[in-house]
């Protein structure tokens, strides 16, 4: 059942980036700016913050796993779309989709989790299943421009119709693994539960609770711009497109190590301080991709890697497993945390596009980001002492 979740978590890294090696290309074929660009990547987070709460509040009651299976094929709709897209209001659109896709699997699966697994097990659990977005993204930034554009003609709409197959392959293992080799459970479904929006109000009222959602609002910034942005800011750099692509796979790469290994070593007391050293070393790593040189790029792109590889399951945990937090509360805390979250996920690539056109380069929106990183690291710095004392 692991296997399953973490294998519709790569398709969903694959369709949230595999635009992202695209950029130059689509935006010339549909005649795209930059902003134009930025806010078409982060189309989705919108759709995703407006979606999530009332998602959080009925995914019980419709399935948990009914949810997975549902969003991955909206997923899959969302990347067959944009081949089809021919301006920009229809490309915004397809991208958008996914907004509706991704919170029916993220809202689930942390709950799904909690079921399978007991507490002790719960942190590795949950950096394997989400080190599936990081072997996604990997796989379109590194794959896209070496190997699939000439496998196809070096056509983009292609790309997207050969992407959209894989996502739905995964899909139908999933429903293959969930429905016909899975256990069945308490975790298929709760019909009895209600929407029971004042959860969300209680749990603002925690000034833990506000905290993470702070970090998850900020790094979600980082993680989107910079993901979305990366293979146009290594290529700005003088790297060709295919070279830029494969480079900006390498931070992924770490990550999915990262994401595995950092909440299986980090004790549940000390999530927020191991965040503190991620969020220091993600501000070293944008500014040294600001510096001339390519030693400097690849140590920049091996910190960013490091620094990020735990910021979702660390950020995610600090949430859940606080020690006021209830069962009935884990699938609203979900939706809140990446309700949050995704309004970083829409700012990012737009923020960093808009900034980069202003100021004619990527400096100005990596020193940014940095300045960004060295707030949050003093929020987790508070987080962590709120922790102490039992808030």
């Amino acid at each position: 059942m692991l296997a399953g979740i973490w294998l519709v978590n790569v398709c969903i890294g694959l369709s949230m980036f595999c635009m992202a090696p695209l950029v130059s290309v689509v935006a010339a074929d549909l005649n795209l700016s930059l902003v134009a660009m930025g806010s078409v990547l982060g189309a989705w987070p919108l759709l995703y913050m407006l979606v999530a709460l009332p998602l959080g509040a009925v995914v019980d009651r419709i399935g948990l796993r009914r949810c997975v299976t549902l969003g991955a094929w909206i997923v899959t709709l969302s990347v067959l779309l944009r081949g089809q897209a021919q301006g920009y209001a229809s490309l915004y659109l397809a991208v958008a989709l996914l907004g509706l896709g991704v919170p029916l699997i993220s809202i689930s699966t942390p709950k799904l989790v909690n079921y399978w697994f007991p507490p002790g097990e719960r942190g590795t659990a949950t950096g394997f299943y989400m080190s599936g977005p990081s072997v996604g993204a990997m796989l379109g930034l590194a794959l896209t421009n070496l190997v699939v554009m000439p496998a196809v003609g070096h056509q983009w709409r292609m790309v997207m119709l050969v992407y959209a197959l894989m996502t739905a392959i995964a899909a139908s293992a999933w429903w293959v693994v969930a429905y016909r080799l899975g256990p069945r459970g308490p975790s298929d479904r709760e019909p009895g539960r209600a929407m029971q929006w004042a959860q969300y109000l209680r749990l603002l009222e925690r000034p833990s609770a506000r905290r993470v959602l702070l970090l998850a609002t900020g790094s979600f910034l980082f993680m989107h711009g910079l993901s979305n942005w990366i293979p146009e800011i290594l290529r700005s750099a003088g790297m060709n497109a295919a070279s830029a692509g494969l480079w900006a796979a390498l931070p992924v790469a770490i990550t999915v190590l990262g994401a595995i290994l950092v909440p299986r070593v980090t004790p549940p007391g000390r999530r927020a301080r191991m965040l503190i050293l991620l969020f220091l070393l993600a501000a070293v790593a944008a500014l040294l991709l600001t510096a001339s040189g390519f030693g400097w790029t690849v140590l920049g792109l091996i910190l960013l890697g490091v620094a990020r590889s735990a910021f979702w399951p660390l950020t995610l945990l600090c949430l859940t497993e606080a020690q006021d937090m209830q069962r009935s509360e884990l699938a609203p805390a979900g939706a809140l945390f990446f309700t949050f979250g995704e309004l970083g996920g829409v700012l990012g690539p737009l923020i960093i596009g808009a900034l980069a056109q202003v100021s004619g380069s990527f400096v100005l929106p990596l020193v940014a980001l940095a300045g960004l990183c060295l707030a949050l690291a003093l929020v987790s710095l508070s987080l962590e002492r709120l922790q102490r004392a039992g808030a």
